[in-house]
């Protein structure tokens, strides 16, 4: 142990800290203080931030569905009777002929199945392509774009169906041509559809005296 001989300003040190025993005193209270209160504050001030933080999300959560909902609400009336009725296309146990274009068919109704609208639209084409004429194709095209929401598109192919003598593609096109009308807002266009569809006595017919009573009360 160092004797305070080798310190030779031992007294004159210690007359210091006598003297400044205060300060001291002051500045050991200061860091006590800052020793104690340092983990705890930021304790608090993470637990502050993180309720914020939830609080805030909650906020953000309730104000995105009040949006939607709001939306949804200024939606126009045609537009909700269409979400209502429409539904996509399925075939059911379909097989075409036993030939090329046939065959294609049969792959192009699965690919409508299995939603791959892509796939099914490029094999009506390439059935087009050869034979422009060929109804089944077409309707495939027609319910190819429709699945694809290619609405305009769509359209324009059931407004040729509509014209076929076949009486299934017929009726299809007709029930799908009144339902776009009414998501385009063509109002008077869809209610003259929906009269023969009603008046054919079709699969269609009750659903469209439906449609007809709420566009009557609107």
């Amino acid at each position: 142990m160092k004797s305070n001989n080798d310190n030779p300003n031992f007294e004159e040190d210690v007359r210091f800290v006598i003297k400044n025993r205060d300060t001291y005193e002051f500045v050991d209270k200061l860091n006590d203080i800052h020793q104690d209160k340092s983990k705890p504050k930021n304790s608090f001030l993470f637990n502050t931030y993180f309720k914020y933080g939830v609080a805030a999300l909650i906020i953000l959560g309730l104000g995105l569905s009040v949006f939607v909902l709001i939306r949804q609400s200024r939606k126009p009336v045609y537009e909700k009777v269409f979400d209502q009725y429409y539904a996509a296309y399925q075939y059911v146990n379909y097989r075409g002929a036993d030939d090329e274009s046939g065959k294609l068919l049969t792959k192009g109704a699965d690919f409508v199945n299995d939603e791959n609208y892509e796939a099914a639209l490029e094999v009506a084409n390439r059935i087009l392509l050869k034979n422009p004429n060929n109804i089944e194709a077409r309707f495939l095209f027609a319910v190819s774009l429709l699945g694809m929401e290619k609405f305009h598109w769509a359209l324009e192919q059931f407004d040729k169906l509509a014209k076929s003598d076949k009486r299934y593609f017929r009726e299809y096109a007709e029930w799908y041509k009144a339902l776009l009308f009414l998501k385009y807002n063509r109002i008077d266009e869809a209610v003259f559809v929906l009269d023969s569809i009603k008046f054919e006595k079709g699969p269609f017919a009750i659903k469209a005296a439906e449609i007809l009573k709420i566009l009557h009360s609107i």
